[in-house]
């Protein structure tokens, strides 16, 4: 899987799940305040994440993802090291 697929999967995922649609999400997209993710919502998140992505996702990762670009950034980051522990 590529970066880019990645990414835009981690997108789609961010998107499908949110609480309130936003018609052009970009990197700056956040996901309180534009896309209402509340706190149980954003757990529910981060397990579908790990769920599609068959990664586990650390605490500290999640609680500093504030914009769809920061879950880019994770996703991309955490396949990088599952594949690095495969080799």
């Amino acid at each position: 899987m590529s970066t880019m697929d990645v990414r835009e999967e981690a997108v789609r995922i961010v998107v499908a799940l949110a609480p309130r649609a936003v018609a052009q999400p970009t990197g700056a997209t956040r996901l309180t305040e534009d896309l209402g993710y509340e706190s149980l919502r954003l757990v529910e998140l981060g397990l579908a994440l790990e769920e599609h992505f068959g990664v586990e996702l650390q605490d500290a990762e999640s609680l500093r993802v504030e914009t769809l670009a920061d879950v880019e950034q994770v996703a991309v980051r955490l396949l990088d090291q599952l594949a690095a522990g495969s080799g």
